[in-house]
C-alpha cells in the first residue's frame, strides 16, 4: 500500500491579454495559477497463486482551482472545475 500526498503548487505565467470592446487593447501580465493538493492511495495484493488484485484512488481539491485572467479579475474564471 503507498499513499502520496501532492501539496499545492503556485505558478506565474507571463500572459498578454486584449480588450475589444473600444478598439484593441493589449495588456502584458502575470497570471498566478495554484494547482491544488491530491492524495493518491495505491494498493496491491495476491488473491492467488497467479492473481494480484490491485487498484488506486485519487482525491483533487479541485473546488480551490480557477484561472482568472490577471487585469480582470471580477469576470468568471478562464477555468474552473
Amino acid at each position: 500500500m503507498a499513499v502520496t500526498y501532492n501539496s499545492a503548487i503556485t505558478h506565474n505565467l507571463d500572459t498578454a491579454e486584449s480588450l475589444l470592446s473600444s478598439g484593441v487593447q493589449n495588456f502584458a501580465s502575470v497570471t498566478e495559477i495554484k494547482t491544488p493538493q491530491s492524495v493518491n492511495l495505491e494498493f496491491q495484493t495476491g488473491i492467488a497463486k497467479v492473481t494480484l488484485l490491485f487498484g488506486s484512488v485519487r482525491w483533487v481539491d479541485w473546488t480551490a482551482f480557477n484561472i482568472f485572467p490577471a487585469d480582470f479579475p471580477d469576470v468568471n474564471p478562464i477555468v474552473s472545475y
